[in-house]
C-alpha cells in the first residue's frame, strides 16, 4: 500500500499510482464513465427555478433600464406552458419545434392577439439568478427582455426527462404586446379616476400550481387582472405582488382539506372594490403539478452547488476522481520536497496530474450549467 501511494526508496521515489499506466487508465475510466452516465440517462437536474423570480427579475432589469414593467398575461402563460410541454414531449431543442412549428403558433392557439411578440428558452438551469444572467448576457435574449414594446409577459416549465437528462427542466418565456392592451391605452386616456364601475373577476383570472421542493408542499395560486391597482386577501394566507397587475397567494398543502373557499378583494385606480371568493375546490381542478419548481429565495450558491451534486452521479464520480487525485498529488510533493528528491521527471508528473485535476473541475462546473437559443421576436 505505502508503495502505491507514498513516494519512497523502494518504488524509486515514485508511487504506482501517480505512473503513466495508472493516469492514462483512470482518464481513460473517467472519459468511458462520462459517456455512460449520459447515455444510460442517468444524469439528472434538480431544478429549483419559480416563476415569481423569474417575473421579478425580468422587472427588476426593465426598471434598471428606466422601462415600464411587464404584466402578467394568462394566455402568454398558457402559450409558454404549452410550447414548454411540446418541447419536452418531442426531446426537440428549437424556437421552431416540433416539427417546425412556429412559436407564433402557439401564442395564436392561446388565443392571444398580439402586434409584437417574442420568446426565450432555458433548458438545465439550478437558479432563477444563472438563467436570468445568461439571458441577459445574450444579445438576442437582452433585446427581448428589455425591449420597449412589449408590455406583457407569460413564463412556462415543463420537466421531465429530455435531451437525455433525467428530471431536466425547460423554461419559456413569452412576450407580448396585444391589440386589446393597445386599444385599452387609447380608450381609456379619458377615462376619470372617478369612475364608478368596479372591476370585473372571475376564476379564469386565478391559475395554480403544486410546487413540491424548496420547502414544505404548497399552492402558488397567481391572480392577473388588467383592471386591478391592489389585489387584498383576507384570512391567514401569505400573498405578495408578483409584478404589475399580479398577485401570488401561497397556501401550504396540508391546510387543503380545510379549505372551501379564499375571499379576496379587488380594487381599481378609483378605489371601486369587487369581492370575490375563490371556489378553491373548483381552482385545483385546473392544478400544474410543478414537481421540480420551487423557490429559490434561501438558496445560496453552495446550496444550489451541493444540491445539483448530491443528485448528479456524474458530477459524483468527476468530483471523488478529484479529491482522489489531488490527495496523491498533495502527499507526493509534499514528501518528495521534504526529502530534497524534486526533479524534471516528478515536475512532469505533477504537471500531467494537475491538468489532469483542471479537465474534471471543468466537467464539474460545466455539467451544472444549462443551455440557452438565441431569441426570437416577431
Amino acid at each position: 500500500m505505502r508503495n502505491l501511494i507514498i513516494p519512497n526508496s523502494n518504488n524509486n521515489y515514485h508511487p504506482y499510482l501517480l505512473r503513466t499506466g495508472f493516469l492514462s487508465l483512470t482518464v481513460t475510466l473517467i472519459f468511458i464513465g462520462n459517456i455512460l452516465f449520459s447515455a444510460l440517462g442517468l444524469v439528472t437536474i434538480n431544478a429549483y427555478v419559480d416563476s415569481s423570480s423569474i417575473y421579478r427579475l425580468h422587472n427588476q432589469e426593465r426598471m434598471n433600464n428606466s422601462l415600464n414593467e411587464l404584466t402578467v398575461n394568462p394566455l402568454l402563460v398558457e402559450s409558454a406552458t404549452k410550447k414548454a410541454e411540446a418541447m419536452m414531449k418531442s426531446d426537440c431543442w428549437s424556437h421552431y419545434c416540433p416539427d417546425g412549428k412556429s412559436p407564433w403558433d402557439f401564442f395564436d392557439t392561446a388565443g392571444y392577439d398580439y402586434i409584437y411578440a417574442g420568446e426565450n428558452l432555458g433548458e438545465g438551469f439550478s437558479e432563477n439568478e444563472t438563467l436570468m444572467s445568461a439571458w441577459m448576457n445574450s444579445p438576442t435574449h437582452r433585446e427581448n427582455v428589455l425591449n420597449y414594446k412589449f408590455s406583457e409577459i407569460g413564463i412556462g416549465f415543463a420537466t421531465g426527462d429530455y435531451q437525455g437528462i433525467q428530471n431536466n427542466t425547460i423554461v419559456v418565456v413569452h412576450f407580448g404586446s396585444s391589440v386589446s392592451e393597445s386599444v385599452k391605452a387609447v380608450t381609456t386616456t379619458n377615462i376619470e379616476i372617478s369612475d364608478t364601475t368596479p372591476p370585473f373577476v372571475e376564476i379564469e383570472n386565478f391559475s395554480i400550481s403544486l410546487l413540491t421542493i424548496g420547502g414544505p408542499d404548497r399552492y402558488s395560486i397567481v391572480f392577473t387582472n388588467n383592471d386591478v391597482s391592489n389585489f387584498e386577501v383576507t384570512g391567514d394566507y401569505e400573498f405578495q405582488k408578483i409584478a404589475k397587475n399580479s398577485w401570488e397567494i401561497t397556501i401550504p398543502k396540508s391546510d387543503v382539506d380545510k379549505i372551501l373557499t379564499i375571499e379576496t378583494i379587488s380594487k381599481d385606480l378609483a378605489e371601486n372594490d369587487t369581492r370575490y371568493e375563490i371556489p378553491f375546490k373548483q381552482l385545483l381542478n385546473k392544478t400544474n403539478n410543478i414537481e421540480s419548481i420551487a423557490d429559490n429565495s434561501d438558496l445560496n450558491l453552495f446550496t444550489t452547488f451541493t444540491r445539483g451534486i448530491a443528485s448528479n452521479p456524474k458530477t459524483n464520480l468527476n468530483l471523488s476522481m478529484m479529491i482522489f487525485l489531488t490527495g496523491l498529488f498533495g502527499i507526493d510533493f509534499y514528501i518528495l520536497e521534504k526529502t530534497g528528491q524534486t526533479n524534471i521527471r516528478h515536475t512532469n508528473r505533477h504537471i500531467f496530474l494537475v491538468l489532469i485535476i483542471i479537465s474534471l473541475i471543468l466537467l464539474i462546473v460545466t455539467s451544472a450549467s444549462g443551455q440557452i437559443l438565441e431569441g426570437v421576436t416577431f
